[in-house]
């Protein structure tokens, strides 16, 4: 009985042309930061996007296995924005939003 080993494809004979986007590629997203996007159903992070991406994009979860396609602007977050907010508003801002 013969059996035969698999090997793996090499990826190190790539054209040049390709090589070229790759490196131009890396550059362009130097000092981009990164967020993390998240699954609506059960918060798994599905993917992670550089701050100048947008439009949509068909997501499958490997958690809950959810899968939709979704739209990048509805599902980014401002860190630090209650900082800004007492800043601006005083310290019992968020006491204000709970009483009402």
């Amino acid at each position: 009985m013969v059996v035969e080993q698999r090997v793996a494809r090499s990826y190190s004979d790539l054209p040049q042309e390709v090589k070229d986007k790759i490196s131009r590629s890396s550059l362009e997203v130097e000092g981009l930061p990164m967020r993390d996007v998240r699954c609506p159903v059960c918060d798994y992070v599905i993917a992670r996007v550089y701050a100048d991406m947008q439009g949509h994009f068909h997501a499958r979860c490997r958690k809950c296995k959810w899968e939709k396609p979704i739209n990048l602007a509805y599902f980014r977050s401002q860190k630090g924005i209650w900082r800004l907010k007492v800043k601006y508003y005083g310290e019992d801002y968020f006491e204000k939003l709970n009483n009402n």
